[in-house]
């Protein structure tokens, strides 16, 4: 069984039995000795965290998107008192583990781009819970390296990249760092610490998806709250190919347009890059300023030799149509990009990093948004349904042995016709209300699927507004829903437990119901214990989020509504 983040939080369009493959094994390229390399081990960009969990025999195989790199964070094999995974009918009354584990883990995995190795005792030395089953529990990041660039105050700082690369800028300060006495100090300044704001905004809009970029640190561009300190510009970034990891350019998109590149930016910038960053636009305009005519026969070579920026301010006045191009990049790393806007868009606009403005991100054709409605109900199942009027529970109820299955959630209403929860002498009752969207339905089966029991609050405090300029005392919550025995159609459970891994239970929850009911419903735990505070509240609370932003009561009050009956110590 695998537990992993495989893809942005709420993006759709997964599909059963297709693993991320993550890319080609990443290569250490060598390192321009121009460009320093971040010092400390934890300064990386990353994608956050992923969790594998594998069962003795099994194979272990983690791999991480091109550029990347893994790094173990935590490792565990043995097994632990009342752990419900790789069970064998046993009782384990103590906790039992190799403690060189994540030491051995580590040398075998930090740092490639892939690791995989079969699971067994003869890995890691020692099987310490003899006769019981041994399971390996590993906590793993993927991590790219880190460049830092530096320039004191009045210099220019530059970014590199190799060919076909593209920045993305981490973090960026313009200020002095607490306890740094050496760095950039001149005579007559403090060395106090000092920041200013807006610092990282500005370098990133004008790097992010270049292959290089040059700016001036000067106070002039950068908000200065210390004018009496010595101050420095240090930018943090990270270079990378300009592609999409993930190999499904639809999918890319789509996460796009749903605003993951802003929500989740860590797992989009390492999956997602040429969609999120438009690094493949970035040159892919032209600067528009030519100058002024040459004063000077000699000008277009001086300009070939480099001085329009080694000589700036004289091939300014003398050479500005053979320096037309340069003085954009100047321009630009003097922050007029900013400062002059309007020009600068119009003149330099490549120079300014706006091949990509006013570009509006789409949904892919494939995947255009369409009226959501339930798939068919086939004739032969029993179908229940549960309405609540607003301010009501919906009650949904299965008998002893069965469990829950949402078919179809519907807040709003559905026809004005209909006599359902009207309220007298009101005319809006004339107009249907229907956003004609899944989030019902998903709320609604998320929380109640796999339960024997299940109270879901029709109000606007649980569900999204399907129609804000009408009275919300018309709307009502109506679920369909039937009971289902505790298995999965699939017959494989494994099977079920590695799509499950890959969100599949949320991205295709009707196909996955369908075949892995009893791994996404939790059905095989439902009944296990029950809520101390009462039913009505705790489904309530969890629907509000309170399971995890209220742990440490809710796990002992509501395990049932929060699904942790695992986690109480009888």
């Amino acid at each position: 069984m695998v537990t992993s983040r495989g893809g942005p939080g709420g993006a759709t369009g997964g599909r059963p039995g297709v693993h991320f493959r993550g890319g080609p094994v990443a290569t250490t390229n060598s390192v321009d000795p121009d460009i320093e390399m971040s010092e400390e081990a934890a300064s990386t960009a990353h994608t956050g965290e992923f969790n594998a969990l594998y069962c003795s025999g099994g194979q272990l195989d983690m791999e991480c998107p091109p550029g990347y790199t893994i790094k173990i964070n935590e490792g565990f094999w043995g097994r632990k008192r009342d752990a419900d995974v790789c069970e064998d009918g046993k009782t384990l009354t103590y906790n039992c583990e190799n403690r060189f584990a994540l030491q051995k883990i580590k040398e075998m995995c930090d740092d490639s781009g892939r690791c995989a190795f079969n699971i067994d005792g003869d890995v890691f030395g020692s099987n310490p819970c003899f006769g019981y089953n041994h399971y390996l529990n590993v906590t793993y990041s993927c991590q790219m390296p880190q460049y830092k660039a530096v320039s004191c105050d009045g210099e220019v700082l530059k970014m590199e990249c190799y060919s076909g690369q593209a920045i993305t800028v981490i973090s960026a300060k313009y200020g002095r760092d607490m306890g740094d006495a050496s760095t950039c100090s001149l005579d007559g300044k403090d060395t106090n610490e000092c920041s200013n704001s807006g610092t990282l905004m500005k370098i990133s809009q004008l790097s992010n998806g270049r292959e290089w970029m040059e700016i001036e640190a000067i106070s002039s561009f950068f908000d200065d709250s210390c004018p009496n300190t010595a101050k420095y510009l240090t930018v943090n970034y990270t270079c990378a190919e300009c592609a999409n990891a993930w190999d499904n350019e639809d999918d890319c998109e789509t996460w796009a347009y749903e605003g993951q590149c802003d929500s989740n930016p860590d797992w989009m910038s390492a999956h997602c890059r040429k969609t999120c960053t438009h690094c493949d636009k970035a040159a892919q305009c032209m600067n528009t300023f030519d100058g002024f005519a040459d004063l000077n026969e000699q000008c277009e070579q001086w300009a070939n030799e480099g001085e329009c920026y080694n000589n700036a301010e004289f091939m300014r006045e003398n050479c500005e149509k053979s320096c037309a191009d340069d003085l954009c990049s100047i321009w630009a790393a003097r922050g007029e990009c900013i400062s002059s806007r309007a020009w600068m868009t119009q003149k330099c606009a490549r120079s300014c990093n706006l091949c990509h403005a006013g570009m509006e991100r789409k949904l892919p054709k494939s995947k255009e948004v369409t009226a959501w409605r339930p798939k068919d109900i086939p004739e032969d199942l029993e179908i229940n349904v549960a309405t609540a009027c607003y301010g009501n529970d919906a009650i949904l109820s299965c008998p002893a042995g069965k469990h829950i299955r949402v078919f179809d959630g519907f807040f709003g209403r559905a026809d004005a016709s209909q006599q359902i929860c009207r309220q007298i002498n009101n005319t809006e009752l004339t107009m249907i209300c229907d956003k004609n969207t899944g989030e019902t339905f998903q709320k609604v089966s998320r929380h109640c699927n796999g339960r024997s029991d299940c109270n879901f609050l029709s109000s606007l405090q649980t569900l999204d507004d399907a129609c804000p300029e009408k009275s919300y005392y018309e709307r009502y919550l109506q679920v369909h829903y039937t009971c289902e025995t505790c298995e999965n159609a699939n017959g494989d459970a494994d099977q079920c437990a590695y799509w499950g891994s890959w969100y599949e239970c949320q991205n295709n929850a009707f196909w996955m119901n369908n075949n892995c009911f009893q791994h996404c419903s939790g059905c095989s735990t439902d009944g296990d214990c029950r809520n101390v505070e009462s039913d009505v509240d705790c489904d309530f609370w969890a629907i509000q989020g309170e399971c995890m932003d209220n742990e440490e009561f809710m796990q002992l009050n509501c395990a049932k509504s929060c699904r942790t009956c695992y986690a109480l110590d009888y």
